[in-house]
């Protein structure tokens, strides 16, 4: 019994200790200014619109990027349909026929669904512009989100940057306020890794990239946003977060669409960081390597692990002890620790109104139960999409969320 004991408390405080230090660690940085060098440049830009059944926004999304403000000979958009069956294809094609914008527009197709990966990477042989732009069919920007967006560019050590997204319907459902609070969360860490080093990943919805940084994508990538900025990091140059950049995107309403959606999210992620896992504790990577990376790799594949064998390990040493004072010790730091991290969240203050809006207060008045179940639930995704990768299951051929189209 005392070998479960030992196995219990080791788990329990490396998953609690490991989670608060570096979350406290990103809402320190996440108040300090950044120090990128912006200014308005016009370099050359290519947006590239990956679209699979897409009629329901297809349309509107062609409709809106038209209207961007950004000179228009240094600007192209490409749309590739990854062999659609819907109407996708004549939305586009009739758009184009009728498009007076004085934007050129390219539509590339592939007659054979692949998944998003293959689609962009045939899409890079296309690109003409220095600067590349990706965007999903579902996610909408404001008219000037491509000049505040390569604005970055101007500073040489950025390589890539992305826009910060704002939900369209937070307050929907439980599923939606879930979410809400998850993404305050989410953008807190990643304004904290940009002011750190560099983040994780760009935005698979918005973001941008160097040109010359770009290489074919893994066939079978799930995860294209964190490919692609661990690329850049490994080349030497910083991916950033701006706040400035704004991306408006619906989230899913149901939990069961949520769940999924985290499922194949999460599945992206652990292959990503497997493959790129040579570059932690390196000294080239700056604190990317020593803070960012190590603790992304616990959190998507080491923590899922631990945290079920924890729960098993105190239920088998309760069965079989009937000591619950055994666990006064960890009772007592967990809630210590917690009411100090939702105190934190509560009354820290942004260190500039850019952010407020992403890590005020008012996101984060969360219930604790409402933050304990976002926890535990992104855990057990993980947890799933794991196993799904162990048996070789892959999840690149996305299934979108219709609700959301809907919307």
């Amino acid at each position: 019994m005392l070998l479960v004991g030992i196995v219990f408390l080791g788990t329990f405080f490396v998953v609690i200790i490991g989670f608060s230090i570096y979350f406290t660690l990103m809402l320190y940085y996440s108040r300090k200014p950044n120090n990128i060098n912006k200014k308005r440049i016009f370099p050359t830009v290519s947006i590239i619109i990956p679209a699979f059944n897409e009629e329901k926004v297809i349309f509107r999304k062609l409709k809106s990027i038209s209207e961007i403000k950004y000179p228009k000979e240094k600007i192209e958009i490409l749309i590739v349909d990854d062999g659609s069956t819907d109407n996708t294809v004549q939305i586009v094609q009739s758009f184009l026929a009728s498009n007076s914008s004085g934007i050129p527009f390219s539509f590339l197709s592939i007659n054979e669904r692949s998944g998003k990966s293959n689609a962009l990477n045939y899409a890079f042989k296309f690109c003409k512009g220095d600067i590349i732009v990706i965007s999903d069919a579902d996610v909408f920007f404001e008219k000037d989100s491509i000049l505040h967006m390569v604005a970055n560019f101007n500073d040489s050590r950025v390589g890539a940057v992305s826009g910060m997204e704002v939900m369209l319907n937070p307050d929907y459902t439980s599923a939606t306020k879930m979410e809400q609070g998850y993404r305050s969360f989410y953008n807190t860490l990643r304004l904290g890794e940009t002011n750190l080093d560099s983040v994780l990943m760009c935005e698979s919805g918005f973001s941008a990239y160097r040109k010359q940084l770009l290489e074919e994508l893994p066939k079978k990538c799930v995860c294209d946003d964190m490919e692609l900025t661990l690329r850049t990091r490994e080349k030497g140059f910083k991916a950033i977060y701006d706040p400035c950049v704004k991306f408006y995107e619906y989230s899913p309403l149901t939990l069961r669409s949520k769940i999924k959606q985290k499922i194949r999210r999460g599945q992206g992620n652990q292959q990503t960081l497997v493959r790129f896992a040579h570059m932690m504790f390196k000294q080239k990577y700056g604190n990317f390597a020593k803070v960012v990376l190590p603790f992304e790799f616990f959190m998507h594949l080491l923590s899922p692990i631990l945290i079920p064998v924890s729960v098993l390990s105190c239920v088998i040493y309760l069965l079989k002890s009937r000591n619950i004072f055994f666990f006064l010790v960890p009772a007592m730091f967990l809630i210590v620790d917690f009411l100090v991290v939702f105190i934190a969240l509560r009354f820290a203050s942004p260190a500039t109104p850019i952010t407020l809006q992403f890590a005020s207060k008012k996101n984060w008045r969360l219930s604790p139960v409402l933050m304990v179940i976002n926890f535990l639930s992104l855990q057990m995704c993980l947890l799933v999409s794991l196993i799904f990768l162990i048996f070789g299951k892959s999840m690149h051929k996305w299934e979108k969320i219709e609700e959301t189209r809907r919307l």
